[in-house]
């Protein structure tokens, strides 16, 4: 990553990144906070030094940090940090609360300011007519009722791309590599590919998102001093001017002219009208949210598997009596080569062990901070009265990390999803999970997420014999300070042996 000027690497060092996420939540503050006046106010976790608050030591352990703080103070306590105060709320049922009462808890303010912050959409486009609209529009898109062409074209594009580096590689070669090398960037490329087609030049963009990704994205939503983003905002620049150049070029992949017409449905219909910059900030905006963590989210599926007894021999296992399963009601489907049929395979085989891996995932990898501002002079929440323009922040991962809901949260259990017999649980037996979030924030790209993790998972289980590393040790490291920007990211690489499988 290519450092910031000297001053700021030790300020960033020292205080910043160590809370990115959590400063990213303060800027909010200059739009509608100020200190609550309400009599009946949560309490306040102490700190000892004026304006900074909490924000170090929370920083540096955030999910001790938050436990420590519920046990003291309840589920609902105030953080001081970087001069304002925010109001966390850190159980299952209030966080519902919150969420059902989208009326006096709103979350539009917050989108918006993201969109201006740290995409670089203009002013005038994001408080214009047509934002509001076209987020519904997004919404729509994604539905679970049409997200099947998007997950056909990441099983078409991801069936293309493995088969390229399988075929790169020596039927009995067993070639070291990091699993990071090995899978996120061809999940990076072939989920650009299933939204945007292949024609947007994705790869050639790569180093530069891991960079603005890495350590420019929460910066800028944390709204730092202009003059010391230049660095970021050229690296987010360039890739929005790659998205404004795709736009003059017509497109035949039929998912991704279903992005197009969401995004530049603005340059002509809203008032005032976009630019087409407009709308290629607002393509900037949907592909950081999924290659910042979809393509983490798949790490992170094979990588737990391969710290556990029998590393993916279960998932196998029950992958391979699915296929044969599906192959005798499908005699004639290529599950190796026909990416048709291996979609309608994973989409429709049962694969309750996959699917508890995939939950408990994200269960254990994900951190986001659902934030609302109070929209109406008085509300109650949790027994503590709130007024106008205070900010709640729904941490769903102090629920997944709550010892009284998941028991040995920091331990890998996909069990914990399973019913007895190795049955997927019912919604009814689940519980609590917020890792896509919840209320008018849930994640829009979810059911796309799980479906395109399954497909990835079981195109890398089927052309590929994955294992640790014995000669190069190395273990499960998340890297913290993203917390509450999604899914967390890894700390230190994870060394594999890798060989194509022989019948495959």
């Amino acid at each position: 990553m290519a450092s910031v000027s000297s001053n700021l690497d030790f300020f960033s060092s020292t205080f910043l990144l160590p809370a990115a996420g959590f400063i990213a939540l303060l800027v909010f503050r200059s739009q509608f906070g100020r200190s609550s006046s309400a009599p009946n106010q949560p309490p306040l976790v102490p700190y000892l030094v004026p304006w900074l608050g909490s924000a170090v030591s929370m920083g540096k352990d955030p999910d001790t940090f938050f436990t420590q703080a519920r046990e003291k103070y309840g589920n609902i306590f105030a953080v001081q940090a970087a001069g304002a105060k925010q109001y966390f709320v850190t159980s299952a049922a209030d966080i519902a609360s919150v969420y059902k009462n989208s009326k006096s808890f709103v979350f539009m303010p917050t989108r918006k300011d993201i969109c201006e912050a740290a995409f670089g959409t203009s002013h005038a486009a994001v408080f214009g007519d047509y934002m509001e609209t076209m987020f519904a529009m997004h919404h729509k898109v994604l539905a679970q009722s049409n997200v099947g062409i998007f997950t056909q074209a990441l099983t078409r594009h991801g069936l293309r791309i493995i088969s390229g580096l399988k075929d790169s590689v020596a039927e009995k070669e067993i070639f070291h590599t990091t699993l990071e090398a090995f899978v996120h960037p061809l999940v990076f490329e072939a989920q650009s590919a299933a939204m945007f087609g292949s024609s947007f030049p994705a790869m050639s963009l790569y180093q530069t998102f891991l960079e603005f990704d890495g350590t420019w994205f929460p910066l800028m939503v944390a709204k730092f001093p202009r003059f010391l983003l230049k660095k970021g905002v050229a690296l987010r620049d360039k890739i929005t001017l790659a998205f404004n150049d795709y736009l003059n070029h017509p497109t035949s992949e039929d998912q991704a002219i279903e992005f197009r017409n969401v995004h530049t449905a603005g340059v002509t219909g809203a008032t005032p009208p976009w630019s087409q910059y407009d709308a290629a900030t607002n393509f900037m905006g949907g592909f950081w949210a999924a290659e910042s963590n979809m393509t983490w989210a798949v790490y992170w599926l094979l990588a737990y598997p391969l710290y556990q007894p029998g590393g993916f021999s279960a998932l196998i296992e029950e992958l391979n009596k699915a296929r044969h399963d599906w192959l005798e009601d499908h005699p004639s489907a290529n599950l190796l080569s026909n990416s048709d049929d291996l979609h309608d395979f994973v989409v429709t085989a049962n694969l309750p062990l996959m699917e508890a891996y995939l939950s408990e995932t994200l269960r254990i990898t994900s951190s986001s901070f659902s934030i609302r501002t109070v929209a109406v002079d008085e509300v109650s929440l949790g027994g503590y009265d709130f007024q106008k323009g205070d900010i709640i922040v729904c941490n769903t991962r102090a629920v997944h990390q709550d010892e009284a809901v998941y028991a040995d949260p920091g331990v890998f259990k996909p069990e914990r999803f399973l019913q007895p017999g190795g049955v997927e649980a019912t919604n009814q037996s689940r519980k609590p999970f917020l890792a896509f979030g919840g209320g008018v924030s849930q994640c829009e790209g979810r059911h796309f997420a799980v479906r395109g993790a399954k497909i990835l998972i079981a195109l890398f289980l089927t052309h590929f014999d994955i294992q640790l590393d014995p000669g190069k040790p190395s273990r499960i490291d998340l890297d913290m300070t993203r917390i509450g920007l999604g899914i967390l990211h890894p700390k230190t690489p994870t060394h594999i042996l890798v060989k194509r499988k022989k019948w495959a």
